[in-house]
C-alpha cells in the first residue's frame, strides 16, 4: 500500500512572473504551493517520489474573484523564483550607486 504525503509552502514573488502551463503572467504576491509525494511502500527504507506540484492563484473574472489551482513543473517554479530574486538583487544596486 502506498501512502501519500502533502507539503504546503508559501512562495513570494516581488515582480510579475510566468510559469509554463499558465496562459498569462501572474502578478507579484504570495502564492500557496502544494506538493504531493508517494511513498515507495518499503518499510525498511521509505522513499518518496514527487507525483504532483500545484500553485493556487486568485483570478479576477467579471467582478468575481475565483481561486484556481494549476499543476506546475516544480523546476519551472524554482527557476521563476531565482529569476525574481535576481531581478530584486539587480534593482538594489541601482539605488546605491
Amino acid at each position: 500500500m502506498m501512502s501519500t504525503r502533502t507539503t504546503l509552502r508559501s512562495v513570494k514573488f516581488n515582480k510579475s512572473f510566468r510559469l509554463n502551463g499558465i496562459a498569462s503572467a501572474l502578478p507579484a504576491g504570495t502564492y500557496l504551493v502544494e506538493t504531493d509525494e508517494e511513498n515507495s511502500g518499503k518499510i525498511s527504507c521509505p522513499t518518496y517520489q514527487r507525483v504532483r506540484t500545484t500553485i493556487t492563484v486568485l483570478i479576477n473574472k467579471a467582478h468575481t474573484q475565483v481561486w484556481q489551482v494549476f499543476t506546475i513543473d516544480p523546476q519551472d517554479l524554482e527557476d521563476a523564483l531565482i529569476r525574481d530574486l535576481s531581478e530584486v538583487e539587480k534593482g538594489k544596486g541601482e539605488y546605491f550607486d
